[in-house]
């Protein structure tokens, strides 16, 4: 993380002020499933991890996939590639 920018593998995610309200901002990453775990905990050092009604941080949806998430701290931004 640099300032506003974090870099991704080859590309770099900017977060900047948006000009009117945007509600919330949804992003989402495809990590193999063997990467998932040690990616949940860098993300876990960066971001609040968020948790089901069971207080599980890591969940298996039904839609072929894991799922981590977490809430950042850019209230208002807009994110883009």
């Amino acid at each position: 993380m640099h300032g506003n920018a974090v870099r991704i593998d080859w590309s770099t995610l900017e977060c900047v002020q948006a000009q009117r309200p945007v509600g919330s901002v949804h992003l989402a990453f495809n990590v193999a499933p063997s990467r998932l775990q040690p990616a949940a905990q860098w993300i876990g050092a960066r971001a609040t991890l968020l948790s089901d009604a069971q207080g599980r941080q890591h969940v298996w949806n039904g839609w072929h996939d894991d799922d981590t998430h977490c809430q950042s701290d850019v209230a208002g931004a807009r994110c883009g590639m």
